[in-house]
Parts: structure tokens; sequence; C-alpha cells
């Protein structure tokens, strides 16, 4: 059979990603306040997620002269001695804010900051603002500050100098370690959709959907089979990546991973490879 023409081709969508926004907010114990917080975001590794945009981000405090940096992730010493070397660090916002102490004020950043799923990047916020009231921010409460299934915040250091890196504080060290940001952060997440080269990328419930329209696509006695391969492919395609189910996602049950593991690696393989074949007439 021939391949068709014109929007129903794949090959032709399948590339494209699925936006979806989000503002998160972080728990807000009005613990402290200084000059700056840096801190790491990660995104999740387990979902289709092609990236992360991370579009702005919101604080409270006395602010002033706001300045937003990102830098690539480096744990223990290594993320320590970059904290005075802005050569390392990227500027994604400036601007003078006034004063706000009950509500929280958006930093847009531009550009937005890339997270690939499993990576990690550094972000840190500063006001110089002179005092100890420019930016509030928490003792750190655990090992994670907030956490969605696309976004975890992860505790860092507050800032003690008024100066942008800053080597000197009030007390000496600049630093104060088992911190926590505390604000909002908008991001959009942009996904993958589904097609025969990343469906194991998809959750469980989502792969036993594409096999079963496959199968049924194969026999003649279901609907399905009036429809020509390429256009099955093309309804799963713009099926978006939770359409079956999420909560899978978070933590499969014994009987999900029994279904998993039946048909992959070589149970799965095998059987994905006959229905995703193309038919011969």
């Amino acid at each position: 059979m021939a391949p068709l023409d014109g929007v129903l081709q794949l090959d032709a969508t399948e590339d494209s990603l699925v936006p979806q926004e989000a503002l998160v907010t972080t728990n807000d114990n009005n613990d402290h306040s200084f000059s700056g917080i840096m801190f790491t975001l990660e995104a999740c590794s387990h979902l289709p997620l092609h990236h992360l945009e991370i579009e702005a981000v919101a604080v409270r405090g006395r602010l002033g002269q706001m300045t937003v940096w990102c830098s690539d992730y480096q744990p223990g010493v290594l993320s320590q001695n970059k904290r005075h070397d802005q050569d390392r660090w990227q500027l994604l916002h400036k601007s003078d804010q006034k004063e706000s102490f009950s509500s929280f004020v958006v930093l847009p950043l531009d550009p937005p900051l890339t997270i690939k799923p499993g990576e990690r990047r550094d972000l840190y916020i500063h006001s110089a603002s002179f005092g100890d009231e420019g930016i509030v921010y928490d003792n750190q409460h655990g090992h994670i500050t907030f956490e969605d299934r696309c976004l975890r915040i992860l505790p860092g250091a507050a800032h003690l100098s008024s100066l942008p890196f800053g080597s000197q504080g009030p007390w000496g060290s600049p630093w104060r370690e088992r911190r926590s940001f505390v604000g909002r952060i908008k991001y959009s997440a942009l996904w993958n959709k589904w097609s025969p080269q990343n469906h194991q990328d998809f959750p469980v419930h989502f792969q036993a959907a594409v096999l079963t329209m496959l199968m049924g696509s194969r026999r003649q006695e279901s609907l399905l089979y009036l429809l020509h391969e390429e256009i099955v492919h093309f309804i799963l395609n713009k099926c978006n990546w939770d359409d079956f189910g999420v909560e899978q996602c978070e933590e499969q049950s014994e009987e999900d991973n029994s279904f998993s593991n039946f048909f992959s690696p070589a149970g799965w393989a095998e059987l994905i490879t006959t229905a995703l074949s193309p038919l011969t007439v």
C-alpha cells in the first residue's frame, strides 16, 4: 500500500513538541532574608520530556536592583568554588524593583533557562539592596525544597553580600549553607509526541494502548483494520503522553512492572517490531 500524502504523514509531525505551562510556589516560612539565594533546579528523567524552559522567577523582599544568573551544575566543592566567579555564570535578568514584602515580584528570564531531562542547573537570585532584607528565603527543611512531576527545586546557600558574587560578608563568610529558595517559578514543559522511534520512552499504560491499537489494526474483524497503518500511527502521535493515565509514572504498581518486564526487552522488542512493521498487501 502506497504511503499517504498530505497532513497525515507522521514524519511531518512526530518531531513537534507539546508545551504545557506551570506556575509553582514553594513553602514560605519567612525564616530569613538577606542579599541572595543560590540553589539548584533539576528536570525529571522518567517521563517523555524533551526539556523544561524556566521562564520567570518571583521573589519578595526589599528587592532594589535585581539580577538572576544561571550556571551549569557542579556538586560539592566545585559548586562552592564558582560562587565568586562571575565569569562562570550567565545573566538572565536585570532590573530595578520596588520593595514588596507581602507579595512576590516576577523577574522574567531572557533567555529562558533550558533544562534537559535528568539535568541540573544552578540558579542565583541577588538583590543589591543594602541591609538584610533584600530577598526572603527559608532554612532547609528537607532534601528537596519543592517537587512536582517535572521540576525539582533543591536547597542551596544564602548570600550575605550586597555585591553580586561578593566575597565579603558582615560576619566573615558571606554564605550561609542549608538555605532554601522562597518564591515562585514559571516554566513550560515541552513534551515529546509518540512515534515508533521513541515508543519505550512513554509510560507503560501508553505503551499498552499502542500495542492494543496496532494489534487491532491487524485483525480483520476490528474497525481499526479499515484504517491505513499511517493513520493509526498519526492518531497515536496526536495523543498526549498522559492520556492513558499518569499514576503509573509516579510509582508503578507490581502489576505494571510485570507487564513492562514481560514485553521488554526481548519479548517486547519482538512484539513491537512485528506490530510496527509495514503491512504488505
